[in-house]
């Protein structure tokens, strides 16, 4: 199964899975170091990584920058998006 590209950064050659005492993960590497981790397979490490991933672009989103936020709780980053959603209604917004 092909790796599609990280949805953070675009890296195009995201590492292939590696499994580490015996859980699998996928991570981006260079230059963002995202990652999937803690899968029982090497195939449901790959399939979560590429559901980051829209199956087909929007094209008013071609020339954006993701923006990547961590919050201390669940509560903080549903306020947060809830605020953002909001105040730009007309968006197109994806969680990954």
């Amino acid at each position: 199964m092909a790796l599609k590209i990280c949805p953070f950064c675009g890296n195009s050659e995201p590492k292939q899975p590696v499994s580490i005492l015996g859980r699998w993960m996928v991570e981006c590497g260079v230059p963002c170091g995202a990652a999937v981790r803690d899968y029982a397979t090497a195939d449901d490490a790959v399939m979560a990584w590429n559901r980051r991933i829209p199956a087909s672009p929007v094209p008013e989103m071609e020339d954006k920058v993701p923006l990547v936020l961590y919050f201390a709780t669940r509560a903080d980053a549903d306020e947060m998006v809830a605020a953002v959603q909001e105040a730009f209604p007309n968006r197109v917004w994806r969680g990954v």
